[in-house]
């Protein structure tokens, strides 16, 4: 069999829908998020980051600060309009209903539909529908780029720099804020998150959001989703493996460690429908000054009072009033020095070296 004719019954297998044709269907770039993420990393601690190459350069780095400003801001602009009407052509603004011609959606409509997936544009939907969704797309595009530079801009910079002197306060093995900026995955992860948070209050599509998010997650292992509400001097502590859902709510001051989970006890179910019901708050509210230490798990609408600590390894399902200390019981008394643990009893052991070779002796 000719390769031609492979091709042309895999497309028949296929089916309808299974490539996209529209002149505006670019996709989401994960090189150009890249580009803008450089570009905030940029704008938060530019006397630690390095100005992005394709904005700023070698032979223009002589110019004076505010023009190297001028430039970053017009690149990431043009990054948030490019990337946000591609994200909202992608949400599913045409979903294809069985063999029924495909339902256009509005903005609006499409932005909170529940939609598991979505055909886009192609040839046989009517004449000019696709173009009038992109002029559309692509204005509120606009607007909320506009919204995230003239409103946004400066408290995602300001909440970053608190970010960072929570580190430099408590974290004693920090030396520099260069140090911090450059280093710390807690910083990393933040920038992807307030960014996305951002963008997500001004209604950007979560296909973007939490793509910005996911890049912040493969770098650290910390992973927030973008619609979760952190305050300022927020310290996250190595970090691999924290989890905050997406409706969590963490006040200021709050310290975690790595491992530590903000997470769902259970999903409420529709009796009707046998659905889970969604868009109800069900992740925890962490207050101002809450210490959390690894491994910790907090689960459900339940709140965390200010000043509280959680231990390591604990696990909370239930609301805690202020100043709140929660420990793992101890079961047994701790060893004495010179034992080990054997068998369930605590035995006397030594140890002998000979040669590199250790044995150990009840």
């Amino acid at each position: 069999m000719h390769r031609l004719e492979i091709i042309r019954r895999t497309i028949a297998t296929l089916g309808p829908g299974a490539a996209v044709c529209s002149p505006h269907h670019r996709g989401i770039s994960h090189s150009a998020l890249a580009e803008f993420m450089d570009c905030m990393a940029y704008v938060a601690f530019p006397e630690c980051g390095s100005l992005p190459t394709k904005v700023v350069p070698d032979h223009m780095r002589h110019l004076d600060g505010s023009t190297v400003l001028q430039r970053v801001l017009t690149h990431m602009a043009d990054l948030i309009l490019s990337q946000v009407c591609s994200a909202f052509l992608l949400q599913g603004h045409a979903k294809s209903c069985g063999n029924e011609a495909e339902v256009v959606k509005s903005l609006k409509d499409g932005q909170e539909s529940e939609q598991q997936g979505c055909v886009l544009f192609n040839d046989t939907q009517a004449g000019g529908t696709a173009d009038s969704l992109y002029r559309e797309a692509k204005q509120t595009a606009a607007e909320i780029a506009e919204a995230f530079l003239t409103q946004e801009l400066r408290l995602v910079r300001w909440l970053l720099r608190t970010d960072a002197e929570a580190i430099l306060e408590h974290d004693v093995a920090s030396t520099s804020l260069s140090e911090v900026a450059l280093c710390y995955p807690g910083i990393r992860c933040m920038l992807h998150q307030r960014t996305a948070h951002a963008l997500h209050k001004l209604g950007a599509p979560n296909n973007l959001t939490r793509l910005l998010t996911e890049m912040g997650h493969s770098a650290t292992g910390i992973d927030i989703h973008p619609a979760a509400s952190i305050g300022h001097h927020f310290f996250i502590d190595h970090g691999t493996g924290t989890v905050i859902g997406s409706t969590s709510i963490v006040g200021n001051h709050v310290t975690m460690y790595h491992g530590v989970t903000l997470g769902v006890a259970s999903f409420p179910v529709d009796r009707k429908t046998g659905k889970k019901i969604r868009n109800l708050p069900r992740h925890p509210i962490v207050e101002d000054r809450v210490v959390l230490y690894a491994n910790a798990t907090v689960l459900g609408r339940i709140t965390i009072g200010e000043g509280s600590v959680i231990g390591a390894n604990c696990r909370v399902v239930e609301s805690l009033p202020p100043s709140s200390v929660v420990t793992r019981p101890r079961k047994r008394k701790p060893p004495a020095a010179g034992t080990a643990w054997q068998g369930g009893e605590w035995g006397v052991w030594q140890r002998h070296t000979h040669r590199g070779r250790e044995s150990e002796k009840k």
